[in-house]
């Protein structure tokens, strides 16, 4: 089983039942929410590593619930793809300006949705563990004697 959690917003009630169930056979670990105030309250104590957020939600919008993410530390990371029937033209644009990694309008693909939630999660791995090589590489080096011993005439900062 996969070690990344999903966070799938949407009001229709199907859809939602739909892509828990793809996702979950895709062996991810998956939480569900069906308005917006629920969406921000799951993503801020289960911290998902994406969230698939329609954007017509009630209670709150999906680009209030992005807004309320991205302006939390806590929260501020985690990816989202946004799922909507709204128009395409206008909500694109501002979804990824938003903070949105991916756009998809609804109707859509199983398989392109599937394979963007994958792409998007194997370069968060990738950046994770970039970000753990250097914190592995700091520690290294703060690890090292400041104290080296002194030859004769020498001094710490020059070589022998």
């Amino acid at each position: 089983m996969r070690q990344e959690k999903l966070l799938i917003a949407d009001d229709n009630r199907d859809l939602l039942e739909g892509l828990c169930f793809l996702f979950r056979s895709e062996g991810y670990h998956v939480i569900s929410a069906m308005d917006g105030i629920s969406a921000l309250n799951l993503a801020q104590t289960q911290n998902p590593d994406l969230i698939i957020l329609d954007l017509s939600l009630p209670w709150m919008d999906g680009y209030k619930v992005i807004e309320g993410l991205k302006s939390r530390f806590a929260t501020s990371d985690i990816s989202i793809i946004v799922l909507t029937g709204r128009n395409a033209s206008i909500n694109q644009d501002r979804a990824i300006k938003a903070g949105a990694e991916a756009f998809f309008h609804k109707p859509f693909d199983n398989e392109e949705l599937a394979a963007a939630v994958e792409k998007i999660l194997e370069e968060r791995r990738l950046h994770k563990d970039a970000k753990k090589t250097g914190m592995e590489k700091n520690r290294m080096i703060s690890a090292r004697p400041t104290d080296l011993p002194e030859g004769r005439g020498a001094s710490p900062l020059t070589a022998p």
